[in-house]
C-alpha cells in the first residue's frame, strides 16, 4: 500500500497539486499559499523520489492499480458482510489498511473515484473517523470470514515472498559484516511483484522490523494452535510460508533499527 500511496499521489496531477498545497497550508499557516507552495517543492519532490525506492515505475504501475482496484473490489464485497474485518469491532489491520487508503487514495480528489463502486468501503472509513460510534465485538472463536480470503492470499502471493528476500538478503549482510550493530537502510535490489507485474525495488531493511512481530508470534505459537493455522493457511496453498529464518531480529533503539543479539 506505500507503493499505491505514492503512485496514485504523485503520478496523478491533480494529487500531486491537492498535496502540495495540503503541505503548505499544514506546514506553514502563515505564509501565503502560492509562496508556501514554492517552500515545500523540494520536500515534495524528495517524497516523490521514493517511487522506484520502492519498485513503482512505468513497468510496474499497472500492477499497482490492478492491485489497489482488486484490493478496494475485495474489501467492498467483505464489508457488506462485516462491519471490520475481524467482525463488527475494528482491529489494527483495520486501520492498517484505512490509513493509505483513506489519507492518499480516497482524499486526494484524483483518485477518490477509485470508490465510486464501493460504497461499503466508504462506510467503513468513515465510521472509522468516527469510532465512538462502534458497538460489537470480534467474530467468536478467532473466526477468519471467508470473505478475507482473497485479501489474504493476495499478501501471500506478492507481500510474504518479498519479505522471505529481504530477511534472507539481511542474513547474509550480517554474517559478512559481523562487527555491526546496526544494519544500513538498504541492502542492495531484488525482483518482487505487485499485481502479477515484476519489477525491482530496493531491500529496505525497515520492513523486517515491521514483519517480524507476526512472523515471531506464528513462529511461538503453541502446536495445536499453529496446526490450526496451517490448516487454515493451506486453503489458498500458503502453508509454511510464514517458516521465515530470521536470523538477526531488530530492536529500536533511538528511532533507529538495532540488531538485536549484538547490543
Amino acid at each position: 500500500l506505500p507503493m499505491a500511496a505514492l503512485h496514485y499521489r504523485w503520478n496523478t496531477p491533480a494529487n500531486a497539486q491537492f498535496a502540495l498545497a495540503e503541505f503548505s497550508r499544514c506546514g506553514l499557516p502563515l505564509i501565503p499559499n502560492f509562496i508556501g507552495r514554492r517552500l515545500v517543492a523540494s520536500m515534495a519532490n524528495k517524497m516523490k523520489g521514493y517511487l522506484p525506492v520502492l519498485g513503482v515505475t512505468a513497468t510496474t504501475q499497472p500492477g499497482v492499480e490492478k492491485m489497489v482496484a482488486e484490493l478496494i473490489r475485495d474489501l467492498d464485497v467483505h464489508l457488506a458482510a462485516h462491519s471490520f474485518l475481524l467482525g463488527e469491532r475494528p482491529c489494527i489491520g483495520d486501520f492498517a489498511v484505512f490509513g493509505p487508503l483513506w489519507a492518499h487514495l480516497y482524499r486526494d480528489p484524483g483518485s477518490t473515484c477509485l470508490f465510486e463502486a464501493a460504497p461499503h468501503v466508504v462506510k467503513w472509513m468513515n465510521t472509522l473517523r468516527n469510532p465512538a460510534s462502534v458497538e460489537g465485538d470480534f467474530l467468536a472463536d478467532d473466526a477468519i470470514p471467508e470473505t478475507l480470503t482473497p485479501i489474504l492470499q493476495r499478501i501471500f502471493e506478492e507481500q510474504i515472498p518479498w519479505v522471505s528476500t529481504l530477511v534472507h538478503h539481511i542474513n547474509q549482510w550480517c554474517d559478512e559484516n559481523p562487527d555491526s550493530k546496526r544494519v544500513r537502510g538498504a541492502v542492495g535490489k531484488a525482483p518482487f511483484k505487485v499485481g502479477g507485474i515484476s519489477g525491482e525495488r530496493k531491500l529496505a531493511t525497515f520492513v523486517q522490523w515491521k514483519a517480524q512481530r507476526p512472523i515471531f508470534y506464528y513462529q511461538n505459537l503453541e502446536k495445536d494452535e499453529r496446526s490450526k493455522l496451517d490448516g487454515w493457511l493451506e486453503n489458498f496453498g500458503s502453508q509454511g510460508a510464514l517458516d521465515i529464518d530470521i536470523q538477526y531480529p531488530f530492536v529500536r533503539r533511538h528511532f533507529k533499527a538495532v540488531i538485536a543479539n549484538r547490543e
